[in-house]
């Protein structure tokens, strides 16, 4: 199930950013990221999707981010962090695969946090990171317990 399954968990998502950015163009991107990101995960681990949802995946990353003035404007930075967040994403699928070191596992997997978590320190600099790190960190949504659980039991 995607987070976007769920309107109130998206509602909530999208709202807190928005706080914490206050800039709509950086929680659209954002957000987007985070769709994008949970279909790839999905087709991954062999979950079935519509149709629409590969649609709407395919254009979030080919057009609409790309569009995306906030993405615009921090292009470079921000390119590199989701190319960073591929390879952890990668890494963490390797070792889910042999069931070991999933704490590790786990924390490569919450790489998007750390998207955000830049995105308001390129809003904000540092004095504004200071005060809105740490919430950010706190916005991830999987448990460990049950991350672990779901891994173990695939």
């Amino acid at each position: 199930m995607t987070i976007f399954a769920d309107k109130d968990v998206k509602e909530e998502t999208a709202e807190s950013l928005l706080e914490i950015l206050g800039d709509s163009d950086a929680v659209m991107f954002c957000m987007q990221l985070l769709y994008a990101y949970h279909f790839w995960d999905d087709i991954y681990d062999g979950e079935k999707r519509s149709k629409d949802d590969l649609y709407q995946a395919f254009s979030i990353t080919m057009i609409d981010i790309r569009r995306n003035p906030f993405y615009l404007r921090f292009q470079p930075q921000l390119d590199t962090l989701i190319a960073s967040s591929f390879l952890q994403w990668m890494d963490a699928n390797k070792l889910e695969e042999s069931k070991e070191h999933l704490n590790k596992a786990y924390m490569l997997r919450a790489n998007i946090i750390q998207i955000w978590a830049y995105c308001a320190f390129l809003i904000g600099g540092m004095e504004h990171y200071k005060n809105v790190g740490v919430v950010i960190q706190k916005m991830y949504q999987e448990d460990f317990n049950e991350y672990c659980e779901e891994i173990n039991n695939a």
